[in-house]
């Protein structure tokens, strides 16, 4: 999973809780990066799972400030143009400073945020796990360089293993962690993408009720409302979107072959590297009743048209060119691409995400 998501940063939606003694109100953050003694630093947010708003400062001696109103802890990330990694800080109402360094900037130490301060000790037991992915990333590289499958399937292994355990780890925290907004965060990082009903029900259900009750609460409650819609031997949702030509083609009328419903997008780096495994399950199936319709969650046309000419995508492709808020996307509560679901003849739902070999074997058992 890790090599082959593009994980949505509009996952990082308001958060809600006062577990911090504070009432929502008014903040101010007070900050200072060293070795930038003047420029610009961008401050952004969410001010809804899908809206995001920035604002700019001008710093004078690498100090800056800033204040607003959160009528919850929120996520806020503050960058500046020539660095590469932002920093996320949850900022409550009341007062805060940020000390940090312009080339370090994620590094950034940040003091008087409750919410903040439970981030921190959470990330600190994640760790460990960060450092064990982060040891493999090397490898990982190299043997991408070289071609070399065996050695990737064989990393891609080691990945889905340390995943599974900071999972639990994760399954264990926010269980340890009932009224945590951070335990509720972390659900949705790392559970909302091909969710286990099962798992995700009894984590939701693990968080005191005034935790449920917060943005993150209630996101993961609306994920679970989509998830069974879209589970295993579910039928899938019908829906109809327009061609690049701007014809409809809806799902129902691919009923009676095997169908791969598509997510993807023209900007997605991993999507576009798992086309060509794509591409060969279609030539090699289609002429046994299987097919594919991809769904884009691009924005702009042209992109998305030439990226479908690049790639040989020779199969029905619709888009309404809403970027994430592609109605589709939301309908199968799609929150990372690529991503994909497998319906049989009578349209349910057969399996879920499944790329490269997997693909290839499923299609076929069912062909066999």
């Amino acid at each position: 999973m890790r090599k082959f998501i593009f994980a949505f940063l509009g996952i990082l939606v308001l958060a809600s809780c006062n577990h911090s003694g504070r009432l929502p109100g008014s903040f101010t953050i007070s900050g200072h990066i060293s070795g930038m003694d003047s420029g610009q630093i961008v401050i952004t947010h969410h001010i809804n799972s899908r809206m995001i708003k920035q604002d700019t400062l001008q710093m004078m001696q690498g100090n800056f400030h800033f204040s607003g109103q959160v009528t919850e802890p929120t996520v806020y990330y503050l960058s500046v143009s020539d660095t590469i990694n932002p920093l996320m800080v949850f900022v409550d109402s009341g007062q805060m400073t940020i000390y940090g360094e312009r080339d370090s900037l994620e590094d950034a130490r940040v003091t008087g945020s409750t919410t903040e301060n439970a981030y921190l000790d959470y990330e600190q037991q994640m760790k460990p796990f960060r450092d064990l992915t982060d040891s493999l990333d090397l490898s990982y590289e190299t043997a991408e360089k070289k071609g070399e499958t065996r050695q990737l399937d064989s990393l891609n292994n080691v990945y889905d293993t340390i995943e599974h355990n900071q999972q639990k780890a994760i399954m264990t925290y926010v269980k340890a962690n009932p009224g945590s907004l951070i335990g509720a965060w972390a659900v949705t990082q790392n559970f909302l993408y091909n969710p286990d009903i099962g798992i995700l029900s009894g984590l939701y259900h693990s968080l005191d009720s005034a935790i449920r009750s917060t943005s993150y609460g209630r996101l993961i409650d609306r994920s679970l409302i989509i998830a069974r819609k879209v589970a295993l031997g579910q039928v899938a949702p019908d829906f109809t979107e327009k061609d690049p030509q701007g014809k409809p083609v809806s799902l129902s009328s691919l009923r009676g072959k095997y169908v791969l419903v598509d997510f993807w997008a023209s900007w997605c780096g991993p999507c576009r590297a798992e086309n060509p495994n794509v591409v060969k399950a279609y030539r090699q199936f289609k002429d046994k009743g299987f097919t594919i319709l991809g769904v884009s969650l691009d924005k702009n046309k042209d992109s998305w048209v030439q990226a479908i000419k690049q790639d040989h995508l020779d199969w029905n492709q619709v888009s309404d060119l809403k970027f994430w808020n592609n109605r589709v996307a939301k309908l199968y509560g799609i929150r990372a691409i690529p991503s994909n679901f497998l319906l049989d003849r009578d349209g349910k739902i057969l399996a879920r995400n499944l790329r490269g070999k997997k693909l290839d074997q499923e299609l076929a058992m069912l062909f066999r």
